[in-house]
């Protein structure tokens, strides 16, 4: 059982220059907002024939999301949004040998829209783009199937996994206009949502205290009229290498990712932004000199590679200034924990 209360209240900022009759109109991406999430589950695990393991279960979520009428969003066509749903689930492991379980899951979902995505006004025509509330925004539910395989020995861990989703009202951000130099934004529900795609992860420990791993994702989609989503992500992972010592560890990872191709629609008809492929290689370590102190740094994009990632400007139009898009250089990264 759990329950959430949240009070999402913005500090605004003077906008000169605004019609009406509010001088010095305080502007806000998205009015104050109160919304509460309240969710109770119920699984069981079921254990037949020694090798299989059945887990069925129910979840119910509960949400409502009421704003503010607030003066500077007079106009504007805001409501309150509540829904609840039933979302089963079933699981199936068979283990075919010591260091191999083949598995097989089924699961229903449910996302209620978030306050800055049924009401976002967001307004930055310095960057030309602004956002336009959906006081129609629904929420988003979903039908799953994944199968893979998992398994550890001494020395390996792994697991594969490919899954398959379809999708109601999902969510998606959407292009519905231009505005002279400025491009307009709206989350939308989109019907007859499929997306598929492959995840697979392992590790394998060389000596006691060498570890080398790495994972990849893999997702595509299209809606019900054969176009590409703005919500995926291209194929990309990470390598990394980890030392163990006793007070110590040092780790060097590669993280990076292809070119993006797939890409959706603006309102125009017109493919939306693609990103070029990149990598970069990140080195962190930890150090423990007492048992009550921990010590972490790390610099972050060794090489300080330009990166421009797909998930940071999907969705935008082609020609779009994508300068503040882009991920950090060369950065380093320092804490200290002390325990008492």
């Amino acid at each position: 059982l759990e329950y959430e209360h949240t009070d999402n209240r913005r500090e605004r900022y003077k906008g000169p220059g605004v019609p009406g009759d509010f001088p010095g109109y305080d502007e806000l991406s998205f009015p104050s907002t109160v919304s509460e999430r309240g969710g109770i589950w119920a699984f069981d695990e079921i254990r037949f024939a020694e090798r299989w393991v059945l887990t069925p279960g129910v979840r119910y979520d509960y949400y409502r999301m009421t704003p503010d009428e607030d003066p500077a969003y007079r106009g504007q066509q805001l409501h309150s949004f509540s829904e609840g749903e039933f979302s089963p689930k079933l699981g199936l492991v068979f283990k075919a040998h010591e260091a191999a379980n083949l598995f097989a899951q089924y699961s229903h979902g449910f996302k209620a829209p978030m306050y800055d995505t049924a009401f976002s006004t967001l307004n930055h025509q310095a960057y030309g783009y602004r956002f336009e509330p959906n006081p129609n925004l629904k929420a988003e539910t979903s039908d799953g199937v994944d199968v893979g395989i998992r398994g550890n020995t001494e020395r390996l861990g792994y697991e594969v996994a490919a899954f398959y989703t379809r999708y109601e009202n999902f969510i998606s951000q959407q292009q519905i206009a231009t505005e002279g130099r400025s491009s307009i934004y709206q989350y939308q529900n989109l019907d007859e949502v499929k997306t598929r795609g492959l995840e697979a992860r392992a590790d394998y420990w060389v000596t006691d205290s060498v570890n080398l791993w790495g994972n990849l994702a893999y997702v595509t989609g299209k809606d019900g009229d054969g176009h590409y989503i703005n919500e995926l992500s291209p194929l990309q992972g990470s390598l990394g290498a980890r030392l163990d010592q006793t007070n110590w560890n040092l780790n060097t990872a590669l993280r990076f990712a292809d070119d993006m191709k797939k890409v959706g629609l603006d309102a125009s008809g017109k493919e939306t932004l693609k990103s070029a492929g990149w990598g970069v290689v990140d080195v962190y370590a930890q150090f423990t000199p007492m048992a009550d102190l921990q010590l972490n740094v790390g610099v972050f994009n060794l090489f300080d590679k330009e990166v421009l990632a797909y998930e940071s400007v999907a969705g935008l139009a082609q020609g779009s200034d994508t300068s503040r898009q882009t991920d950090a250089g060369r950065n380093l990264s320092a804490r200290v924990k002390y325990a008492f």
